[in-house]
């Protein structure tokens, strides 16, 4: 449940949660077993999506830098 809080408080401003949201967060209704597994597996997806861009961002870096020591050196 504090994957699911953490992931409704840090949705943007322009995206707040659902009442619905807000009830199974804070405990007022009972996320069913079918319901959970599509949350979880979304949020672990996204999760998958951030670390591989993070990776790509560091590659690209890594090239950049090479390209620009290769030309200047």
């Amino acid at each position: 449940m504090f994957k699911l809080f953490t992931l409704f408080k840090d949705q943007p401003n322009d995206h707040p949660p659902s009442g619905e949201e807000i009830a199974i967060a804070s405990g007022k209704e009972v996320l069913d077993a079918a319901k959970a597994k599509t949350w979880f597996n979304n949020l672990k997806a996204a999760s998958e999506n951030v670390r591989v861009a993070f990776e790509k961002q560091a590659e690209a870096a890594a090239v950049g830098h090479s390209i620009t020591f290769y030309f200047t050196h």
